[in-house]
């Protein structure tokens, strides 16, 4: 009987942990959607920071859309970027915030050298 238990418990945990990975984070877009999420849930987040506070052990970054973002001290400066972050729910002291797992975000450098024809290629284009 015990081993019938042990084996039922095991295989139970096994299933909530691939659930778990299969399960895509929800993506959001508001500070306000942050109330309807429960704690450790993973989420998707984009923005531009537009502040970004060094603490002691962390940074907290702050998007456009005026969501938080805790992240390490080892992240890179992200200040005026655009990002893409995968982060989980964790609160403190009644303030919601995201952790960040993985973080993302694209380097543009466009040189042009001569607008009129830079212009005249986009309308060739659209």
């Amino acid at each position: 009987m015990r081993r019938l238990s042990f084996i039922i418990t095991i295989l139970g945990m096994s299933s909530l942990l691939i659930i778990s990975f299969i399960i895509p984070p929800k993506s959001i877009s508001s500070q306000k959607e942050l109330y309807s999420l429960i704690p450790n849930q993973k989420v998707t987040v984009e923005g531009k920071i537009i502040k970004e506070n060094p603490y002691k052990n962390y940074k907290l970054l702050e998007l456009d859309n005026y969501i938080k973002l805790k992240c390490d001290l080892s992240c890179p400066s992200l200040l005026n970027k655009q990002i893409s972050a995968l982060a989980k729910l964790e609160s403190y002291n009644n303030q919601n915030y995201l952790k960040i797992l993985k973080v993302s975000y694209l380097k543009v450098f466009l040189v042009l050298l001569h607008t009129k024809q830079a212009v005249s290629q986009l309308v060739k284009y659209k």
